[in-house]
């Protein structure tokens, strides 16, 4: 299930990243960028539907937070 749970934040985060440069240490742990810090994360509701049957996952993401500053370009 670990490994479902993965695969499905991974291609939500896959779905809403843009092309940049990054180096191998971003890779691995992310770069604080501006568009990561101008908000505070309190809450992520988590929404999937597991089908074996079909290998299919479905699902959503809910991001409660606050703003920490004016920003036009969220990075999750």
């Amino acid at each position: 299930m670990k490994r479902i749970l993965f695969l499905a934040l991974a291609l939500c985060a896959a779905q809403i990243s843009h092309a940049q440069a990054f180096t191998r240490a971003d890779s691995l742990r992310g770069a604080l960028r501006p568009e990561r810090n101008a908000y505070d994360v309190y809450f992520y509701d988590l929404d999937i539907q597991v089908d074996p049957e079909t290998r299919r996952i479905n699902g959503s993401n809910t991001i409660y937070f606050t703003a920490l500053q004016d920003f036009q370009v969220l990075q999750v």
